[in-house]
């Protein structure tokens, strides 16, 4: 059995893949990485190839799922087609949210940790032509995207192009 995930939760930020991650992790046949958002596959920052990766996973190898939870994916082009060349059967449980209460959580979670100075209206008005580029990605600046993090379809169609709807499970949350 590999060691590497065949379990995405790619998103969507602020919609409850941290909940989800907690009580996937409690299932007996299923292995969360102990970090969420390892990002391997839009950020070779913190792993810098796929066997530092895959160390992440290597105490779930007898597990049927092994999964990695990050949000971020699902805004990014690479994500599906990077996963598909490597776990090409793997699941993908995307978490959806109200556009706007998403953005508006989103908002408020870097407004607290100081991240976020400009009023909602503004800040949200200059992230509607933003694209985002993980190269250049830090929590201080997740802002700059609140608009292009809550595009859904643009998302989704990129994931089922490459995935089997039977792979594929979405959820929606308040």
């Amino acid at each position: 059995m590999s060691d590497l995930p065949n379990l995405y939760i790619p998103g969507a930020m602020k919609s409850g893949t941290s909940s989800l991650w907690k009580y996937l992790d409690k299932h007996p046949d299923i292995f969360m990485s102990e970090i969420k958002e390892p990002s391997f596959w839009i950020d070779d920052k913190k792993y810098p190839d796929l066997e530092s990766y895959r160390m992440l996973f290597r105490d779930g190898s007898n597990h049927l799922y092994r999964g990695d939870a990050s949000a971020m994916y699902m805004a990014f082009d690479t994500f599906a087609e990077r996963i598909k060349i490597h776990t090409p059967d793997s699941k993908l449980i995307c978490i959806l949210r109200n556009p706007i209460d998403r953005v508006w959580s989103h908002y408020w979670f870097l407004r607290g940790r100081g991240f976020a100075r400009m009023p909602f209206k503004e800040t949200f008005l200059e992230s509607v032509n933003a694209t985002p580029d993980f190269s250049q990605l830090s929590i201080t600046d997740k802002g700059q995207y609140y608009y292009s993090f809550g595009i859904y379809g643009r998302s989704l169609s990129r994931i089922y192009d490459k995935f089997e709807r039977a792979n594929i499970l979405i959820l929606e949350t308040n």
